[in-house]
């Protein structure tokens, strides 16, 4: 997916970190899209997404026009949730595809074609009894989860430190797991 015109909504050409998987015949792409990636204030707007979806049938010589996954997971007021990023993917045994993103848990047994919203944000729920220390935040840039025999999908997820505006990565990583395959 390239910043065609077609692709763009407003001043939101900066893509970025992607995750794919494949089912199927099915090749899947989960991307950001906004404003722009540093200096530029606001790098987001009503039209920024860090939950893109594409799809290629054929090998990846053509894609679908670009989703945003946001779409199904609507709040009770009927808005978007707040633009965020922060995805992981994979297509389990069974064939389905399983995102976990910060405004929850993505799932599609046809092959991205529809998908189901559950508002578990895998990753979120930390190792019980863990209190975040001052300004540590949750991070959940890993881009894969991992479909463990005993605990289900595993999702890893660290601890950036904020000192004085500046992040650090710490020295703690967190596991959140699912064992209904992400429901």
């Amino acid at each position: 997916v390239l910043p065609e015109e077609k692709y763009i909504l407003d001043e939101n050409d900066h893509f970025g970190w992607p995750v794919a998987t494949r089912a199927g015949d099915a090749l899947v792409v989960i991307y950001l899209r906004r404003k722009c990636h540093y200096g530029e204030t606001p790098r987001f707007n009503q039209d920024s997404s860090g939950c893109m979806m594409t799809r290629s049938l054929d090998g990846g010589q053509s894609w679908s026009l670009p989703r945003d996954m946001r779409e199904f997971a609507r709040q009770e007021d009927g808005s978007l949730p707040f633009y965020s990023k922060g995805e992981c993917i994979t297509t389990t045994s069974d064939g389905a595809i399983v995102l976990g993103h910060e405004v929850g848990t993505f799932r599609s047994e046809d092959q991205g074609v529809t998908w189901e919203h559950f508002d578990y944000q895998f990753g979120r729920t930390l190792v019980k009894g863990h209190k975040k220390g001052k300004g540590e935040r949750t991070t959940l840039n890993c881009p894969r989860l991992l479909e463990h025999p005993e605990y289900g999908l595993v999702r890893m997820a660290g601890i950036k430190i904020s000192w004085m505006g500046y992040l650090e990565f710490g020295d703690k990583m967190h596991v959140a797991y699912s064992q209904d395959g992400g429901r």
